[in-house]
Order: C-alpha cells, then structure tokens, then sequence
C-alpha cells in the first residue's frame, strides 16, 4: 500500500557520491578510522566524492582531499539534555555541592546527534551510504536514524560490523529486510558456524597504500563491488512516535512493551516519548536505569523523557488549557495537566524534522501534549481504558481545585478530547457500547494487547512439591485500585485461608502501601527484574480485582503464563465471552474463598485450572487481535501518506483448517500436508485440534510451508473469533459422514454454520458412504452455503443423492503431499534393491484395527493373531520367494484399540517362526508420509485396509489390493471401491475374504503389465486433472491471481500451461 521499494539502477559502476560514517571505540581507533576511510577512496578513486563523519575524538592523520571529506566530533560537544543553559545549572549546582539532576533527557547520545544534523543536509539522488559500527545495536541505531532523518535516503546501505557481538535475530532481520548490506571486519573477529553472523562476509579493510604488510586471515574488501551491488529493498519503512505516560514496572509498562513489539514486528522504527507531569529530577545513575528499561522494555530509535517545567510554566500551561477548554471535571483536566510536560526546542526539532508516518498515543490524557509535539500527522489514540471510570470511583478530583463530578459529566469532558483524534481503539466492548450511546456515528474498534505466551515447557507444574507450602502470587502495582482491591482480600479472605499453611507472596510496587506487613505468611517482595521467575515459582496465581476499568493486564499475563488462577468476576472484566465461560470469575466472598481453599488443597484440582489456561490460551491465540490492529496501523500510515485505503486490499484473508484429528494416522498426516502446500502463500493460517497433545505444529515442519498457529480445545471456543474475513476448510475423509462416530461429525457441522453465521466462506473436503445417519443429513441440509467437494466420484453420487446439495469433486490432498528423501529412505532403499536383486517379490503389508474389526466382533488378542495368521498364510503360500515390508500407518491407540505397531509386531512374530525370518523388512512406525511416498516405488504390492495406503501406492504407479471386510463393525468397501475404479478400473481388487484375496493375488499376478499401463494412464490423467482443480480451488479462496499463468511440471518434467481456466 506505501512505496516501500525503489526504482533499481541498472548502472553497475561505482556511485557518484557516498556518505561514510566511522564510529570510534576510542582514542585507539584512530589510526583505523585513517585507514578504513583511506581504503573507500582508494577503491572508488577521484570520480567517487565521499563525505562523511567520524564519531569520536579522532585525532589521526587528516582526511581531507580532491575526493575524501571527513570531519571528526568536536571535542567540547556533549548529549542534546546536557547543552546550552542545562550546562551552566550543572555547573553552579555541582560547585554549590549539589547533585547534578536532569529534567528531561534522552537516549541521544552525542555522536548520533551531530550525525543525524549532517544527514538532513544529504542532499544527492545517486549517493550510498557506508557506515562502519561499533556493533550491531549501534549499526541498526545508525540505520534507523538515516530513514527518520536523512533529507535523501541513499539507494544502498552499507554496515561494516567493527565488532561482531552476538545480538537479538531481530535487529539483524531489521537490516535484511530493508536490504542494507552487511559485512565483517574481519581485522579481530572470525565468526563461528553457530554465530548469527556466519553467512555474513567477513574482509579486511585496511588501505593497502598506508598500511602494507599486514598479516590478514580475509579477503580485501572491494569497494567499488560491494557498493554496485547494494540497493535498498526498501527505501521507506514505517516511522511510528509513540507518546505514552512515563509509566515503567506496571501493567500499562506490559501493555507498551507489547504494542512495541507488535510496531517492530511491522518493521517500524520508533520514537518513543515519555511524559512525567510531575517534577522529579533525576540523577545520572538513574538516567542509565531509565534508559535501560526503555531500551529492554520498548526498543525504540530515539527515546525522550519529558517532565513537568519551573512552576512558572506550569502555571501558564494550566492557564493556557483552562482558557482554551473551560475543564470543569477532572477528566477534562487531566490533559491540561500532563501539558505541563515540557518540551525543549531542541526536542521539537528533533520531533518536527523526523519523517514519521503518524503518532500512537496512549491513553486520551497524553492527547493534547501529542498533538502540540507534532500537530500535522495522523493521530492514533489508543485509549487503554475509559478513565472517566476510574476517576469517579477513586474520587481523582481530591487530588486537585475540582468539585466532585458524576460520571456522566466526566464521560462527556473525556470523550471530547478523544474526538481529536484521527483514529480511536478500546480494550472492551463494554467501554464501546457505552461510548456509543454518546458517539453513536463514531468509529471505534475492539483491541486486547495480549502478552506474548510463555513456551508450555516453562510453565509445567512443579514437581515433587510439598503440598504444606503452597505457593500463591498477587501481582499489582500501585494505584488506588489495587490498594483497595488487596487490602479487601488481605483482611476478609486471606484469614479464612492462612489454616492451609500456603504462603503467599506479592511483587510490585504495590508493597509500598503496605509498609508494615502484618498479614500471617505474607511476603512483599516489592518489584522484581525477572517477573518470568516469580509466575515459573508460584503454583497458584490470585486475581482479588475488585474495581478497576479497562481490562486487567495483569489477568492477562497469568493467562500467557497458563498457571491456575482464582479470580474475582472484576478481574474477567473486558475479556471474550468464550473465555469468561471457561475460567471461573466469583462474585461473593464465600464463592472465592471455597475455590481458593480447594485449589490449595489439591493437587489434581490445581493441574484441571492450568489446563483452563492453557485452553484460555489458545483462544486469545486463535481471536486474531493483533491482525485487526495491523489492518489498522495500514490505515493510519496510508492517511499520513495520503493515499486511499481499501480495507479488503488491506487484510489478507485467515484460513482456519479444522484438522481431521490430531496427529498420529499417516493419512491425516497426507491430507494435512497437501492442504498446507496449497496454502503456501497464504499468510494467517489456524489449524484447529480437539486434543492439546500432540499437535501438528510438532508433527509438520513450518519451514516446509506457511507459518500457521494452532489452537486447541473443543470448537465452540473459536466461535467468537470467526468473522466474515475467514475462510474455513474442514479436513478429513470420514469427518463428515458419521464414520468415525456420529457426535464427530456434527460437531463440525455445528462449527460449520458458526462460521457461516459470521460471514465467513466455507469448504468441505470428504468422503462420503451409502448410508448416513439421518440427523446428520438433516444438519447439513441446514448449511446449503457451505461448499463440499468429494474425493471420489461414488463418495460425489452417494452425498448428492442423500442430501439433494449441490457439490462437486476435489482430488484427496495427499496427491499434493511432497515427497521427502532422507536417510532413512536411502538405507530401506538399499534392503530393497538388495532383495530385488535376490528375485524376491516385495510385498508391502499393513494391518490395523480398523480392518481388523470389519471381519470380528470379538476384540481380543488371540482374534488379533489369529487375523494376522490367516492373511499371511495366504500371501506366503500366493506369491513365491516374498520379502514382506511391514508397515504402520498410524501409531495412536486407545484402550482395547491397539495401534499399527503392534500388529507390525504380531506380523513379524509369525513370519519368524513360519520361516520367513530372512524375508522380513520393519518399517520405522515413526515413518512420515512423505517418506513412504519415496519408498513405495520400490515395491511390487501393497496389501492393506489403509485408504492412503492405497493411494500412495497408485501416486508410485504401484497395484494393491484392499483387505476389508462387511458386516461387523467398522467398514469402508464402498468408499475403497470408489477409489479403486477412479485410480486402476479394478473395484474387484477391494476385496473381503480370505478366498477373495487369493484370487486378487492371482489376477495381480496374471494382470500385472496391463494394470501397471492402466494405472500409469489414469494417474497421468489425475494428476493433471488434480493440479488444475489445485490451482482453480487456489483463485477460489484468493490465494492467487485470476490473469496468472500457471505451469505445471507432469511426471516427464513437459510444461503444461493453463491460462485463466
């Protein structure tokens, strides 16, 4: 939507002008500085004008010729909040004796301040840029400032790394995905294989002319090569000025620490603007503590602290606000009080001469302040909570001249000053209902920062725990919110729960409300640096939030970090309905207390709440909050652009697959596979599961296609995040048609229609058998909108005649399930061919329990054996000199339903002792499918009661017979037939008796030149049939373009075009 990428230059030659910027450690880089620079003009020679900047006290021979014009730092210059008259006070006050503080300052430190002045002087279309950095951060520092400041961005970015420390992946990211070109000194350092700097080219960059001789482990650096080479991929990232209250080491601190990721997850650079309307002067040691958090917390390019001025200019502010607003609550004078921030010229310069996009303010008091720091760019106001509700309830107008006023009146003050700005978000759909019954025509959406989840492993129970010692965490910061909250539950519950022996322990800045604890084994730990440890060591996380507006950041982050919870309704507040319905919220005193008692007490009764909260997880995972506020910031950026926004170009659509089950089946594993590679390009995938364990995310690699989250837990709790941009697709063979158990199926049918309630397009891809269950039929008659495709053409007839819907037929997705060669293959390979070359006819052989049960009633082990026995019997005695590759495909069991690897057991028991120990090959039952698709061509015949077995088998132009019988329980012959007439024109090879697989065998072997060539013709034909269908199913669900010409690759490598089909 924004010009991000430019206009390549085809000129190969080196650039006309190139800006340098060398960063000193110190004094002992001055003869670097010299030779580093001195080897950029040698490279580019007098036709290269190169103009640069050397940060730090150089004091090394001049650069200064007809080519090469460098200067170096004066040495008197000091940081932007130490200059001018700050200086002079700095002075007297340290020769009176005092401590030196600072008002305001910033993360500018005085070298990235003279070189942001010189890049607003650049000027040139045709210049690059060089930077030669101390380190990454530094390097990434450099960069950031070149896109907010420079007055021409170069067509390239070059950074030579001086010291290659290992940093975070994400600043290294930042520089490849702008296309800024990254090199290694290579004077000190050799990067590792296990460095994140190892694919970077390490070279030496010393002049060759001043320093000759020198020892060197690399290659010289080229100048004239590296720079034709580089051009920036993207010359106009997002610039983002983030204006928030100075709040640190609280929830709001969590909340910004989380839209900052979400900005630089966008690849934003930010500026970041603190406001303290209170006059607390500040140290130097505190400075660094300030500026610390900041850079962990937020990240951003520039940082600016600003806080309240002399009293002189409070007073004028104040007067200014009051003359321009007549406040007469205290919501409307809250902004008036945090103008009294002040804000130096040097800082407006700063803010006025940075290209930003547009500015995000947090919370609607920082609003007016926003906008006197930069009034001509698009305002976000992001609302965190109506504040209006909080200062009625803690009675805020104590705090100033104002008379107490009711809630109604405070709304309207509040709700006029968010009108300002140009776009408005709410972290509850309470708090919008409630503010459109005042701006009914007022556009306002819906946002929950969730915190990042904290990984399942890190988040177990503890083990071995002493159940006499409990521990239980409280969580708050202070305000007058949580001082109430905790000392209602300290004096009314805790007492009735101190009998347990638990202790409990709480962190924050809460603790110093309660400076003499008195409370029997309670613990004020204050505020703690690694909060992560406090959730890992507490076994029970308590909630006791009893008013309070918004949403409670704090519910949020013991949710992310799926540990038990017992909490008050108040602090459910603002979350979805489908997560309040889940986690239990009390109302009464009584209710609270019981829980807590119970949950101390029990072990097994605390490991039910965490997995509440690991199933609370997945819903806030699967909501897609974040995917709203991007549609959002797109919007926001293409206003301060002026460029038209279109919502439907803006979003990408979501794929949500409702998996055929969990894995564990090598055919679901086919299916899931071939459904991931047709979405490769799409960009937000969500599979769902019904089981937590195992997931699909453990199972299929995500590098092999798109990124996908997984959400697991019953369907009814993704309900609520179904919207009409959604597309669903409902995954599996026997899903539908009650095969797999009649509530199965309607399940997905009742998710089906939620989807279809919230406007969302949806595809069903199954089989379907003669007869249904008719409270099946009758929900599906329900859900005419939904569009079915069957896998075979009998399943086509069979769902048409049953239900009268429309449909239509869709290959089974194995077929677009890859291939995979690993080591595995090759070595079975080897044993393969090794038997070939012995005459022995290679005989693929699975069992399950599901063919077993179509020819038993009776499920016990010696029924087990005795169906193995007789199929075996009858292939040793059918084909001569057989090597038997036993096969599991599928190694999920339950009780009295044993798994594929038990009967691979019960298989290779029998051939040994019936002398075929020789003949005998186990499969791996950790095989994935794309695995047995490599080696299935190597047999000569699969016999099995396995559907994708079957179709594996025919994918490798290989014939098999399908064992299955009728009548006792579980049966799939309809459906196997369907499939073996469409692929090999044989039904009669699916067969159901011990005679009827003698005589399969029989006609494989009488048959088998003509069957191959009849299954060679019809997969030639599927296959393209499946790939066209593939790309017409791909324009469908807008995963491609329309006008696209498509090629495909058949088995004979021939280009096949389809045009616009």
């Amino acid at each position: 939507m924004i010009p991000d990428t430019p206009d390549r230059h085809t000129d190969q030659g080196p650039p006309r002008h190139v800006y340098a910027i060398f960063e000193m450690a110190g004094r002992e880089d001055d003869y670097k500085a010299f030779s580093y620079l001195t080897r950029l003009n040698e490279c580019l020679g007098d036709q290269t004008r190169i103009e640069g900047r050397v940060l730090g006290p150089y004091r090394g021979p001049r650069l200064d010729g007809h080519a090469l014009k460098i200067r170096s730092l004066a040495p008197w210059a000091t940081v932007p909040h130490r200059q001018r008259l700050s200086r002079f006070f700095r002075a007297l006050r340290k020769k009176l004796g005092l401590s030196t503080t600072y008002y305001w300052f910033s993360s500018l430190d005085v070298h990235h301040h003279r070189a942001l002045r010189w890049m607003l002087t650049w000027n040139r279309t045709d210049a690059k840029a060089v930077i030669f950095a101390r380190n990454i951060d530094t390097g990434v520092r450099l960069v950031e400032l070149m896109f907010l400041y420079a007055g021409i961005i170069p067509e390239g970015i070059v950074v030579v790394l001086l010291d290659a420390q290992e940093s975070s992946a994400g600043k290294l990211h930042s520089l490849d995905q702008w296309g800024v070109r990254i090199l290694i000194d290579g004077s000190g350092y050799a990067p590792s294989s296990r460095s994140s700097f190892h694919i970077y080219r390490t070279l030496h960059f010393d002049s060759i002319h001043e320093m000759p001789l020198q020892p060197r482990r690399a290659s010289h650096v080229d100048w004239n090569e590296e720079l034709a080479s580089t051009t920036l991929t993207q010359k106009n990232p997002e610039k983002v000025l983030f204006i928030r209250p100075d709040w640190m080491k609280c929830g709001s601190a969590t909340t910004f620490g989380k839209l900052s990721t979400l900005l630089r997850d966008r690849g934003a650079i930010l500026i970041d603007v603190a406001l303290q309307p209170y006059k607390i002067p500040y140290d130097a040691a505190t400075v660094a503590i300030k500026l610390a958090e900041v850079e962990n917390d937020i990240g951003p390019s520039l940082h600016f602290n600003l806080r309240r001025g002399s009293r002189i200019y409070a007073l004028l502010a104040i007067a200014r606000g009051y003359l321009r607003d007549l406040p007469r609550t205290v919501a409307g004078f809250m902004p008036i009080f945090y103008e009294q921030c002040v804000a130096p010229s040097i800082v407006r310069k700063l803010i006025a001469n940075a290209n930003v996009d547009y500015v995000y303010v947090n919370h609607y008091f920082s609003l007016l302040a926003a906008k006197r720091l930069c009034n001509s760019k698009p305002l976000f106001l992001d609302t965190h909570d109506i504040q209006s509700l909080n200062f009625v309830s803690h009675e805020y107008h104590r705090h100033t001249r104002l008379r107490a006023a009711p809630f109604s009146a405070c709304l309207q003050e509040e709700l006029r000053i968010i009108d300002r700005a140009d776009r408005v978000t709410m972290v509850s759909r309470d708090e919008i209902e409630l503010v459109r019954r005042h701006r009914p025509r007022g556009e306002f959406f819906y946002y929950i920062p969730i915190p990042p989840p904290v990984p399942l492993q890190a988040v177990e129970m503890r083990k071995n725990e002493d159940e006499a010692s409990v521990r239980l965490l409280i969580v708050a910061s202070r305000n007058p919110a949580n001082e109430r909250s905790l000392y209602w539950f300290l004096n009314d519950i805790w007492p009735a729960v101190t009998g347990t022996g638990a202790h409990l322990d709480i962190v924050g800045s809460i603790s110093l409300s309660f400076p003499e604890n008195t409370f029997e084994n309670v613990h004020f730990l204050g505020v703690i640096g690694d909060i992560a440890q406090i959730y890992q060591q507490a076994d029970i996380v308590v909630l006791p939030i009893t008013n309070g507006g918004g949403i409670a950041i704090k519910t949020l982050e013991a949710i992310q970090h799926g540990k038990p919870i017992v909490a008050t309704r108040h602090a459910l507040r603002g979350l979805p309905l489908a997560i309040t319905e889940v986690l239990p919220g009390w109302l009464s005193d009584a209710d609270l207390t019981a829980d807590l008692t119970e949950l101390i007490k029990s072990k097994e009764i605390r490991q039910l709440r965490a997995n509440q909260s690991h199933r609370v997880r997945g819903i806030l995972a699967s909501i897609g909050f974040d995917d709203q506020m991007h549609m959002e910031l797109d919007r926001m950026r293409a206003l301060g652009h002026k460029i038209p926004f279109t919502e439907e170009k803006a979003r990408a659509k979501r794929y949500v697959i409702a998996a055929p089950s969990n894995p564990g089946s090598k055919g679901d594993e086919g299916m899931m596979r071939g459904c991931l590679n047709l979405l490769a390009s799409a960009t937000d995938v969500v599979i769902l599961t019904l089981e937590s364990s195992p997931l699909w995310s453990d199972t299929v690699r995500t590098e092999q296609f798109c990124l996908f989250k997984e959400q697991t837990g019953p369907y009814p709790d993704f309900y609520g995040s179904l919207t009409h941009n959604d597309v669903l697709l409902i995954l599996g063979a026997d899903v539908i048609d009650g095969t797999c158990g009649t509530d199965a199926s309607l399940q997905r049918v009742d998710l089906i229609r939620a989807a279809l309630t919230a406007g969302a397009a949806v595809h069903v891809f199954c089989s379907f058998r003669s007869s249904v269950d008719p409270a099946i039929i009758d929900r599906l008659l329900q859900i005419p909108e939904a569009r079915f495709y069957l896998r075979d053409l009998h399943s086509l007839e069979r769902f048409k005649a049953q239900t009268r819907l429309k449909a239509e037929y869709f290959p089974d997705f194995f077929i677009f399930c890859e291939k995979t060669e690993t080591a595995l293959c090759r070595n079975v390979r080897e044993a393969l061919v090794n038997a070939k070359r012995q005459g022995k006819t290679i005989i693929g052989l699975n069992f399950s329990e599901h063919a077993f049960r179509s020819f038993s009633d009776v499920h016990n082990s010696k029924s087990r054996e005795r169906y193995v026995a007789d199929v075996l019997t009858v292939l040793a005695r059918s084909v001569e000199n057989p090597c038997f590759v036993l096969m599991s495909n599928d190694t999920r069991h339950w009780k009295n339903f044993p798994s594929d690897s038990y009967y691979q057991e019960q298989a290779r028991q029998w051939l040994q002792n019936s002398g075929h120990a020789s003949n005998i090959l186990l499969l791996d039952p950790m095989i994935t499918y794309p695995e047995i698709l490599n080696l299935i061509g190597e047999f000569d015949i699969i016999v099995s009661g396995r559907m994708h077995l079957a179709l594996a088998s025919f994918r490798n132009r290989v014939t098999a017979i399908c064992y299955m019988g009728t009548g006792k329980g579980y049966t799939s012959v309809d459906k196997m037939r369907g499939i073996f007439d469409k692929f090999l024109g044989e039904p009669t090879l699916v067969v159901s008796s011990l005679s009827g697989l003698e005589t399969a065998i029989g006609l494989l072997q009488t048959q088998h030149h003509s069957l191959k060539e009849k299954l060679k013709k019809s997969m030639e034909r599927i296959e393209k049939e499946s790939l066209e269908k593939k790309q017409h199913l791909r324009i469908t669900l807008q995963l491609t373009n329309h006008h696209e010409d498509y090629v495909i690759q058949d088995r004979n490598h021939d280009s096949i075009h389809l045009n616009q089909f």
